[in-house]
């Protein structure tokens, strides 16, 4: 999910003294996932804010469990009937009924940009030039 690459970006722009430490599992460095216990360890780091507020909204809200359970299925069980292939729809978003027609699915992934992904890396975006300036980057210099 584009969610987990913003938070291993937010967990490496902590720099190495302040990050977690990533977990290891068989052998392999565990990059983090954008979830509630994820956020917590990075309010913890970057300090209690709107944009933390944000971020914790969006990972305990109905539409980022919704388009994790649906990203998960297909990954590790196959496509959703919603997606135009296969049978056997499983989502449970209040208010849709399942399987998914074409607009629904639709408008899940609109809602999905722009409630989930929109505000999640706005309020990335503020901690990200926060950090910068903690890290002692001009925050006019965007630099390459």
């Amino acid at each position: 999910m584009a969610l987990d690459r913003l938070a291993t970006a937010l967990h490496f722009a902590l720099g190495e003294s302040d990050s977690p430490k990533l977990r290891v599992r068989a052998g392999v460095t565990m990059l983090p996932t954008f979830d509630g216990p994820f956020v917590n360890s990075m309010a913890y780091r970057y300090g209690e804010s709107a944009e933390i507020r944000a971020l914790r909204e969006v990972a305990d809200g109905e539409l980022m469990a919704a388009g994790r359970e649906m990203r998960d299925f297909f990954v590790h069980r196959g496509r959703w009937r919603s997606a135009g292939h296969g049978a056997g729809a499983r989502a449970r978003i209040t208010g849709i009924e399942h399987p998914m027609n074409e607009h629904d699915h639709l408008a899940f992934g609109v809602a999905l940009f722009d409630q989930v992904l929109r505000r999640s890396l706005a309020a990335s975006a503020a901690l990200f030039f926060r950090q910068r300036e903690v890290l002692g980057f001009d925050p006019e210099d965007l630099g390459a």
